[in-house]
């Protein structure tokens, strides 16, 4: 069996594979920067069994904005679609990484 689908400890974690989605600024947020439907679908497709999934960076306040369409985490109405978006990575068997904090959901 190659490496590439080997048990990997990570922190905490021990992925079933070695095989990690990183991050990428998609650029589909809703307009209140909140996660879209179309976020969900996206990562839910990327979901696997015991993988690890990085997400995309999100902004910590309105101003620190550096692209139309990213998402943010800076009001509690964002929230509810990131939870979404981890239940549903979850769901598959995935573990979730954001880029802007070092803490695995």
């Amino acid at each position: 069996m190659s490496k590439l689908f080997s048990l990997f400890k990570i922190g905490l974690n021990t992925l079933s594979h070695r095989v990690v989605h990183a991050p990428t600024t998609r650029l589909r947020a809703n307009a209140d920067d909140s996660p879209s439907e179309l976020m969900l679908e996206y990562y839910s497709q990327r979901a696997s069994e015991g993988g690890l999934l990085i997400a995309e960076s999100t902004h910590m306040s309105k101003d620190s904005c550096g692209y139309p369409g990213a998402p943010g985490i800076y009001e509690d109405a964002h929230i509810p679609g990131w939870k979404r978006i981890v239940d549903e990575v979850h769901a598959g068997g995935t573990r979730v990484q954001y880029t802007d904090f070092p803490i695995y959901l």
